[in-house]
């Protein structure tokens, strides 16, 4: 008789002693960290490029340095890799303690701006919304992403709507609109149905509908989007302006600092329609180099997650959040100054000139963490099951 056949020579370990694969190489993963890593460097670079040459015209008419603006982009961008490195070297156990707490402290830190004017309110906000998307990470990822009751949603449900509510009051609508795309793709995919998120939807849309038709301004900004033409004035004026610096630029642009449409011509043009300037300097050709570098965000973040969503939903739900935040960011700019969307004044992702880039800087960091994650798991060995043919026969009769 033969036992190498038996269930229970399984139970004697040699399932674990046996053929053991070298596993998942790690190669995949430093490619594609290094990829990664990559992508963000350059389009750091090309940010401060574009920054200095959208701002400098404004410093000189100041009476500044015409390095000042672009001084400032550095220190900001500083602080966020500062940060941002905080959190990358944090070990393990400790980041599983601060991403619920992240909420808090931004929130505290919101509460400090706006009593003491220290920061803009978009940067604030830019802040809670990178707390609450760790909170939300952490929470769903801790229950492995699976609900079973309504009240389970209860927590994150609340600080949700009252973030949302709160931003909404503030009239930051392209704001709330990311918050809205985020919140909803980490309910959906932290495990919770489509009731729930209908429930989600519900209790944000409602304020955010009304408070929309509570303000005149808005109103008209909306009628003047799906009706060209039926309001004039100086924001008629500036659509019609970005829309020529846009199509000035042609296909290869007119060169690094060579743009005329941010001499004091269309507002903004270093902020939210940064684009704008892109566009005149850079042509269509280096928004096509900036939309696939973003590409290549899109492709190496989402696949990350999906690596990571069987081995820890924590780090999975992270690498999606970071993911989305940054690129919808970058979607629902270009959608404000191509004037799909009647709302505008959300900040490009490394390009726009403000304290933002900091966020987007530890984003980044975030994201560059999960991909750690990634590289502990494809580290590991794989064990497969045992060979018993390579066994000599013990037991035969």
């Amino acid at each position: 008789m033969n036992r190498n056949n038996y269930d229970d020579w399984n139970f004697m370990g040699k399932s674990l002693t046996g053929n053991v694969s070298e596993g998942k190489s790690s190669i995949n993963f430093k490619r594609n960290s290094v990829v990664l890593f990559t992508v963000i460097l350059i389009l750091v670079v090309l940010g401060l490029v574009c920054t200095f040459s959208a701002t400098y015209p404004q410093a000189l008419t100041e009476g500044r340095n015409h390095y000042y603006y672009l001084q400032n982009q550095i220190i900001y961008i500083f602080s966020g890799l500062v940060i941002g490195l905080l959190f990358y070297f944090v070990p393990e156990k400790s980041f599983e303690v601060l991403s619920p707490l992240s909420v808090f402290i931004f929130f505290g830190l919101a509460i400090a701006s706006e009593l003491g004017a220290l920061f803009s309110s978009e940067f604030t906000y830019s802040l809670l919304v990178l707390g609450i998307s760790m909170y939300l990470s952490h929470y769903f990822g801790k229950r492995n992403n699976s609900f079973d009751r309504l009240r389970e949603i209860a927590l994150p449900l609340l600080f949700c709507v009252a973030f949302f509510f709160v931003v909404t009051l503030e009239k930051n609508l392209m704001m709330s609109l990311l918050f809205l795309v985020l919140i909803i793709y980490l309910f959906a995919l932290g495990g919770v149905g489509l009731g729930g998120v209908l429930l989600l939807i519900l209790f944000i849309g409602v304020p955010f509908v009304c408070t929309v038709l509570s303000d005149p301004n808005e109103i008209k900004e909306i009628l003047g989007f799906f009706i060209p033409g039926l309001f004039t004035g100086n924001d008629a004026t500036q659509s019609v302006l970005r829309y020529k610096s846009i199509s000035s630029g042609n296909i290869m642009g007119k060169g690094a600092a060579q743009g005329l449409y941010k001499y004091g011509v269309i507002d903004g043009i270093a902020g939210p329609y940064i684009l704008c300037n892109i566009f005149e300097e850079f042509g269509f050709f280096g928004f096509g180099v900036v939309s696939f570098l973003f590409i290549l965000i899109i492709i190496l973040g989402y696949s990350g997650a999906r690596g990571l969503r069987n081995i820890n939903c924590f780090y999975s739900n992270l690498c999606n959040s970071m993911t989305t935040l940054i690129v919808w960011q970058f979607i629902l700019n270009t959608a404000s100054v191509f004037e799909v969307l009647p709302f505008s004044f959300l900040s490009m992702p490394f390009f726009s000139y403000g304290m933002d880039v900091a966020v987007v800087i530890i984003e980044c960091f975030l994201l560059l963490k999960t991909f750690k994650k990634e590289k502990e798991k494809a580290e590991l060995p794989v064990y497969q099951k045992y060979d018993y043919s390579q066994e000599p026969a013990l037991y035969e009769k």
